[in-house]
């Protein structure tokens, strides 16, 4: 269920970053200027908009102990039709922050104010039924995220399609191919307030087109990244901040710029645009902004050059994290941070680390223990660091 088909053979769809009524917007969908005129125009001149609402739609209590929680209010729902903004996507870290009622919550407002959902279900098979727009010029889009254990849907387990249930996420696509132009995967994954896609997202984003999909749309990381062509695949890795803006955001660099994507679709081509837009903290409200830097085509040769300096600024970026959420020493805080990116990050990913003389990881997944930290607490922190950057795999 769309907006106004204007044209038969095309079709026009816009789709935003991260939005959630809470922090500093909550109400903010009681306010009749919280976009400006140009958001406004871009938005009811698509056929659909495609928003990654991350926060349920519910009166139902957080079910996890987090400072860093999401939900608002279901009257939000018909803010969201009204702007035009009528399929929503639910795969995303925080849609389950108020549990399965929140879900079910968040799928009733949605049915109330007749818009769509994609990603998240009251279970698996519900969470990974994709859906199918436009009249002439057909396209298909399924939703899934990072494998975030707290979201994974089941048989009977509501939360949202992941990354991993890759047989699922084959079949829903060759399903698609069979009646549709178009397959758009969008994907909630990546690294928070990382200006580049770390080297294992770009790889698995890859691997999901070779699946079988056209063009992958990406959030998550709260700031916007670069695209990518592959043939006439597309990768847009993170869209950044639409409606979203907190107390730890404002700690990070340009987490208050986002993109709005615009992708027309016709029988054997797609063109994309965009409207930058920027939060304008003063007023709590969305206007039109500059197109951010970072938002520019990369290919191989640009991102091998780009990944040393994105390895470290994904360092900082992580120790500034654990700095504003533990109560422990600097020292400590360093200490544990390496160790929470070893046990917690791929092999894998820790490796490419060490390609950008930051650290490596000899040590498997899931391997780190007390003693570990406890020993990274106990040491000097330039004798670890320096341990980690001298070991080679």
């Amino acid at each position: 269920m769309g907006g106004r088909l204007t044209l038969k053979n095309k079709t026009r769809v816009v789709f935003t970053g991260d939005i959630a009524f809470s922090k500093y917007f909550e109400k903010g969908w009681k306010k009749d200027a919280l976009f400006d005129i140009g958001i406004e125009e871009f938005l009811k001149a698509a056929d659909y908009v495609v928003a990654n609402v991350e926060c349920p739609l519910t009166e139902e209590g957080f079910h996890r102990e987090s400072k860093l929680l999401h939900a608002c209010s279901p009257e939000a729902g018909a803010f969201l039709k009204e702007k035009n903004i009528r399929i929503w996507n639910l795969a995303n870290n925080h849609m389950m922050d108020c549990g399965a009622g929140g879900i079910k919550d968040t799928l009733q407002a949605a049915t109330d104010n007749g818009c769509q959902t994609i990603g998240a279900g009251k279970n698996l098979e519900e969470a990974s039924e994709p859906i199918i727009i436009g009249a002439d010029v057909k396209v298909g889009i399924l939703s899934l995220a990072k494998q975030w254990s707290y979201i994974q849907a089941d048989v009977d387990r509501a939360g949202a399609l992941t990354w991993n249930k890759v047989e699922l996420i084959r079949r829903r696509i060759m399903d698609l191919r069979k009646t549709v132009d178009w397959i758009v995967l969008i994907v909630h994954g990546g690294d928070e307030y990382s200006d580049l896609s770390m080297p294992y997202i770009r790889r698995q984003y890859q691997r999901l087109l070779s699946l079988g999909a056209d063009i992958i749309v990406g959030h998550h990381p709260h700031v916007v990244q670069q695209y990518e062509k592959l043939d006439n695949k597309l990768i847009v890795y993170s869209l950044g901040n639409f409606v979203f803006d907190t107390k730890m955001q404002r700690e990070f660099k340009h987490t208050e710029r986002g993109i709005l994507l615009g992708i027309d679709f016709e029988k054997t081509i797609y063109n994309f645009d965009h409207l930058a837009t920027e939060i304008n903290r003063e007023k709590n409200s969305v206007v039109v902004g500059e197109t951010p830097t970072v938002f520019q085509e990369m290919n191989e040769v640009d991102y091998t050059d780009l990944w040393p300096h994105a390895a470290r600024a994904f360092f900082k970026v992580e120790l500034k994290r654990w700095m504003l959420t533990q109560k422990r020493s600097k020292k400590a805080t360093i200490l544990l941070c390496i160790a929470h990116i070893i046990n917690t990050c791929r092999h894998e990913r820790m490796r490419t680390i060490l390609r950008g003389k930051l650290s490596s990881c000899c040590i498997p997944r899931n391997k780190v223990n007390r003693q570990l930290c406890k020993y990274f607490e106990d040491s000097k922190p330039s004798k670890i660091i320096g341990i980690l950057r001298s070991e080679k795999k």
